[in-house]
């Protein structure tokens, strides 16, 4: 969980917010 949460944050720097929210939610 912790490494999902830690991977939508470099995410959500890259992407766009709405897409920050998608791998926050589901396992990447």
């Amino acid at each position: 969980m912790k490494y999902f949460r830690l991977k939508s944050v470099g995410w959500s720097r890259q992407l766009p917010g709405a897409i920050n929210l998608k791998p926050s939610v589901e396992p990447f």
